[in-house]
């Protein structure tokens, strides 16, 4: 860790070669996918290279700050994978069938999800569509949105999340494609 802070690179390599296969079959433990597990592996020891000099001897050895690197990125990458489905069971008929009656737009085509998500924006009040646009169109941040609305941020917070309340509820009230 220490060539590595002198800005000598080969201190990386000794690092990977010592530490890679801890820190590979935990993050395959956690995430329970090999290529997952691999990705992971390689964007905790660049960020290593980058953070060297956030290490702190004093604080613990490398190996502790590694395997903390490790967990936190692990499981946030998790929680993410999780968010958008990577370990929902594909072959499980239980879960696609309480999926297409709780998400109506489940089996239409593009287009008609298009239109049945612009129509479901046109019920909003003004204002709510107004801020999901911004965010979600437009690219802004909550706070942008706030200063153009001249909300505080916390109002513009609180639209944000009551459009998308609004927006859901609008959109599991549709009835879904005749089957």
């Amino acid at each position: 860790m220490l060539q590595l802070q002198a800005g000598e690179q080969t201190g990386l390599a000794v690092l990977f070669e010592r530490y890679r296969s801890l820190v590979s079959n935990i993050a395959r433990k956690i995430l329970r996918d090999t290529q997952e597990s691999e990705d992971l592996l390689q964007s905790v020891f660049l960020e290593i290279f980058r953070n060297a000099d956030r290490f702190d001897p004093r604080k613990g050895t490398v190996r502790t700050w590694i395997l903390q690197y490790c967990y936190h990125r692990s499981f946030n990458r998790k929680k993410y994978l999780n968010l958008r489905g990577f370990y929902r069971d594909a072959n499980s008929s239980q879960s696609q069938e309480s999926s297409r009656s709780s998400q109506p737009w489940l089996g239409l085509s593009q287009e008609e999800a298009g239109r049945l998500l612009a129509d479901s924006l046109r019920n909003l009040p003004e204002k709510h569509r107004r801020i999901l646009e911004k965010v979600f169109f437009h690219g802004k941040t909550i706070k942008e949105v706030a200063a153009e609305e001249r909300l505080s941020v916390s109002n513009a917070r609180h639209y944000y999340y009551r459009s998308l309340e609004k927006l859901r509820q609008q959109l599991s009230s549709t009835e879904g494609p005749k089957r």
